[in-house]
């Protein structure tokens, strides 16, 4: 029985790009299924048979429906449009972690690959109880315990954020288990030359500046 949901976004990433997550994912074996995430409606006939979340992770909409589908003990948020590369056995460390630890949420240290080839180190810290910073980086990829992301978004039911839905889960899930770092480097970024060209505008809601984001979080606190 596979133990995987996975749930990708898709954003301004050219449908290629996206696709070869899509590839490395069900090439591990352990997805029941992988579903794209977000707005663009253009998706490559490749990724038409996906299932589609028409809405941005950071929307409440789309952690509704995602739990309402994800049917295996655990689901896995990619939240960049790069192209996500896994490393060797990364997904069975992950699970093998969560089923050991009891955690409800694991992130992993990772490497990103900008557009001129380089590659970099990027190390997390670990996350401590009773944290409420909602610039807390977790990476890109993380591991979720499906009952208990259900739980939380049954708890967000009422709620209506286009920008504070995954701070929400995250702090939701904190009072459900443990949130796990996994201090290993489990996965690569390939950042893409659309990124540096246009300021890497998909993730325009972590700008300080936006109002509207500042006060969904603190509702959200």
């Amino acid at each position: 029985m596979k133990r995987l949901s996975g749930y990708i976004a898709y954003a301004n990433a050219p449908g290629a790009v996206v696709g070869l997550t899509v590839d490395g994912l069900q090439a591990t074996g352990l997805m029941e299924r992988v579903g794209i995430v977000g707005s663009n409606p253009e998706l490559p006939e490749a990724l038409s048979s996906l299932p589609v979340v028409p809405h941005p992770f950071y929307d409440s909409r789309a952690l509704r429906l995602i739990a309402g589908t994800a049917a295996t003990e655990y689901t896995l948020f990619y939240t960049r449009d790069d192209r996500l590369q896994l490393g060797m056995q990364a997904l069975e460390r992950l699970l093998r972690i969560a089923d050991d630890s009891g955690a409800v949420m694991l992130y992993a240290d990772h490497y990103r690959v900008t557009a001129d080839g380089s590659r970099q180190a990027i190390p997390l810290i670990d996350y401590q109880a009773g944290s409420l910073r909602d610039d807390f980086d977790f990476g890109s990829l993380l591991l979720i315990r499906t009952g208990a992301l259900r739980q939380a978004a049954e708890g967000m039911k009422e709620a209506d954020y286009r920008f504070a839905a995954l701070y929400d889960l995250r702090l939701r899930l904190s009072t459900l288990g443990p949130i796990t770092h996994v201090n290993e480097y489990l996965y690569t970024e390939h950042e893409t030359e659309r990124q540096v060209r246009t300021g890497e505008a998909q993730f325009d809601y972590v700008d300080p500046r936006n109002r509207n984001r500042q006060i969904e979080m603190e509702q959200a606190c």
